[in-house]
């Protein structure tokens, strides 16, 4: 039932270049449409760099991903964090994922539970181990794992010719991807600007409503993750701070996170004068997109340091926008962040 719907937005959504938060929420929100209240779909949803050397991995309801190595045949175990998509609410869905090394050759196998829940003649299942041990002897006899022959090997252990559920079987070698580009265009600029009012900021969904807005910019859709994640921070940093003016020390404590958050429900909900500005301007021949966040607050003493020591940007925030953007520099007494993202780095795709 969910299968179809799925399918189809899926490939709607990596066609343009959707981050897998906000493809794991749309999936999500589909399957809690359509499905009855007693289905849900496991799934794992990845996104594979251009190098090839990282895959990041959001994992519902599924066995864990595995990563074999060929030299000492050492397993990795990437084990799910989440529950299936169709179960949780909007609001209670967790969109995190993981992020998974390889090195040049490795492989990373993802599986569905049909692949190891096939009983044999003694009503044993395969299970993990059981998998794990035949990977383990295809890597040692051939080097690597090859998909037909480790999924023979499964059906050789089960009692029936014909698996019980249905069977996902997936295996990627770590390689370079050739991503196709139109060389020979030369790209249109293309400026995106909007102003959230209060009955804006109060919509769980309007920052991926802005990304959609913005995603038809050439450039962007080669980056759409990235600058999700990057307009993210930008964004909650100058709600939070700017407009709601939380401090970041509540989250200190057993339960400051908590005690956080519930304050920013309550200081949005109540909320009913200030503004965040937001504006992407996409320069596909420069290989640029500008991005800028103001919002309406007072803003703070800054004087030009990249070394930024303040609540508003303070640990995980400040440091991944620093890995993310070519550049970042505040303005109008900090109250408006600007960064450009270069959309030719491999290394961030």
């Amino acid at each position: 039932m969910g299968a179809l719907p799925v399918t189809r937005a899926f490939h709607e959504y990596s066609q343009k270049g959707v981050s897998i938060a906000e493809t794991v929420s749309e999936l999500n929100k589909i399957l809690l449409q359509i499905l009855p209240g007693d289905m849900f779909m496991a799934a794992v949803v990845g996104e594979i760099n251009a190098a090839g050397d990282k895959v990041s991995l959001w994992q519902g309801g599924m066995p864990a991903a595995i990563v074999p190595s060929s030299s000492n045949f050492a397993f990795r175990s990437f084990p799910s964090r989440h529950m299936a998509l169709g179960i949780l609410e909007e609001h209670e869905l967790n969109t995190d994922y993981d992020i998974v090394q390889l090195g040049i050759g490795e492989q990373l196998i993802i599986y569905s539970d049909g692949l190891i829940e096939n009983a044999n003649e003694n009503d044993e299942m395969l299970m993990e181990e059981g998998l794990i041990a035949l990977i383990r002897d295809e890597t040692k006899n051939n080097g690597k794992v090859l998909a037909k022959s480790l999924y023979k090997r499964v059906q050789q252990h089960a009692a029936a010719p014909v698996f019980d559920d249905d069977v996902t079987l997936v295996v990627f070698t770590s390689k370079p991807i050739n991503i196709s580009s139109n060389a020979g265009d030369v790209g249109l600029p293309s400026v995106h600007e909007v102003v959230l009012k209060p009955e804006h900021l109060k919509q769980p969904d309007i920052l991926q409503r802005v990304l959609q807005l913005a995603s038809s910019g050439e450039g962007v859709q080669r980056v759409r993750s990235i600058l999700y994640t990057v307009l993210s921070e930008l964004f909650n940093n100058a709600l939070e701070h700017g407009i709601l003016c939380l401090d970041s020390k509540l989250k200190s404590g057993v339960d400051g996170f908590q005690t956080y958050y519930e304050n920013r429900e309550v200081a949005l909900e109540a909320l009913e004068e200030g503004t965040i500005t937001i504006r992407i301007e996409s320069q596909p021949t420069a290989n640029h997109i500008i991005i800028s966040v103001e919002d309406s607050g007072e803003g703070f003493k800054w004087e030009g340091s990249q070394q930024f020591n303040h609540d508003e940007f303070h640990g995980r925030g400040l440091a991944l926008l620093h890995t993310l953007c070519e550049k970042l520099w505040f303005e109008n007494n900090g109250s408006k962040v600007n960064c450009i993202l270069d959309t030719t780095n491999s290394n961030l795709l």
